[in-house]
C-alpha cells in the first residue's frame, strides 16, 4: 500500500482479512512510525461495517494478517534498515 493508504484506518482493516502477503510503505512525511502501527493493527483480528454486493449492511470480522512487511521508500542507509528491524 502507498503512504496514503497506509495512513487509512480502513485500509489497515481490509489488510487484516486479506489471504496473502501486504506491503506497507513508510509514510507520506518518510517516517517508519505509521508503516509500523500499519503493520500491527492489521495483524489484529478486526470488526468492522461492510456492504454486501446486493447493497446490504454486514459486520465484517477478520482474523487478522500475520504476513505483512514494510517497503522503503527513498534513501536509506544499513543503519536505518537495522532500526526497522
Amino acid at each position: 500500500m502507498g503512504p496514503r493508504a497506509t495512513e487509512n484506518e480502513l485500509h489497515r482493516r481490509l489488510a487484516s482479512g486479506l489471504p496473502f502477503p501486504v506491503a506497507f510503505r513508510n509514510g507520506s512525511d518518510g517516517t517508519l512510525r505509521v508503516a509500523i502501527d500499519a503493520i500491527n493493527a492489521s495483524k489484529q483480528s478486526q470488526t468492522f461495517l461492510t456492504m454486501t454486493l446486493p447493497g446490504i449492511a454486514a459486520v465484517a470480522c477478520t482474523d487478522g494478517n500475520e504476513d505483512c512487511f514494510i517497503v522503503l521508500a527513498g534513501y536509506y542507509d544499513a543503519k536505518s534498515i537495522a532500526e526497522v528491524k
